[in-house]
């Protein structure tokens, strides 16, 4: 069934997230909004507290802490109230573009300050601060299974950062190289959607799915692996299914 949920803000959502408690999480200009089950809707807005007024990206780690990054600082949010995290000189962090927790638990956030940087955090605190060019600039983020990240690059390319070292691989995508969103498997390979179609790396190789070789269009917004092993990619001209035989077969 399909519901319109009202009362949400009246700008576009910054981002969705569902949380362990079945309550699903939704980053707003102006609000933090919380659909609950029954699907009941609260908000935290700046009146009620939430420091800022952009919900710029969020996280719910394996201990059920939520990180939001709110305008240019990064926050933990815990029975209604927020908590700044600082940077290593004590100021915000920078507006917070992309957030992941790594295979060893510690929460990354890619900060558009000047000059952009990643962080690591441990314990709540910063522990670490990477700058170019150490570690290319990026927006979006993502675990790797064998331990490190995955960075998405602002020029478009993919970035694995593991154990201080960086290993960069080159997309050659063309006109718009954003990329959207990234998920890596245990088996080493990784997929990307982004600007330029469905990108998938494997064994050291890169491909890429577009109008040329399947796709209806080129734009993924993002993709998802449904219960029954079918993917579905949200594109720029609509919801695409394929089956996991026919992407493993790609």
């Amino acid at each position: 069934s399909f519901s319109t949920l009202e009362g949400l803000g009246n700008s576009l959502p910054q981002g969705v997230q569902a949380g362990r408690d079945g309550a699903v999480r939704v980053a707003n200009l102006g609000s933090l909004d919380r659909i609950e089950k029954d699907g009941s809707i609260s908000s935290i807005r700046p009146r009620d507290g939430l420091p800022g007024n952009r919900v710029t990206s969020m996280l719910e780690d394996r201990a059920g802490n939520m990180w939001v990054g709110v305008d240019d600082g990064l926050f933990l949010l815990a029975n209604g109230r927020f908590r700044g995290v600082s940077g290593s000189n004590g100021e915000p962090t920078g507006l917070i573009a992309g957030l992941t927790e790594d295979a060893a638990g510690d929460v990354w956030a890619e900060c558009l300050s000047n000059p952009p940087k990643l962080v690591r955090i441990r314990n709540f605190k910063v522990a670490e601060e990477f700058l170019e060019p150490r570690v290319p600039a990026g927006r979006i983020l993502a675990p790797n299974p064998r331990g490190g990240i995955w960075i998405g690059t602002l020029k478009g390319d993919l970035v694995l950062f593991r154990n201080g070292e960086v290993k960069q691989v080159s997309l050659n995508a063309k006109g718009d190289t954003s990329i959207r969103q990234i998920v890596a498997a245990e088996d080493g390979s990784v997929l990307a959607a982004s600007a330029d179609g469905l990108v998938g790396y494997r064994n050291g190789a890169v491909q890429r799915m577009t109008v040329k070789n399947g796709l209806p269009c080129n734009f993924v917004a993002s993709f998802i692996e449904d219960s029954r092993n079918r993917w579905w990619l949200y594109t720029d001209c609509g919801i695409v299914e394929l089956s996991d035989a026919e992407l493993k077969r790609w």
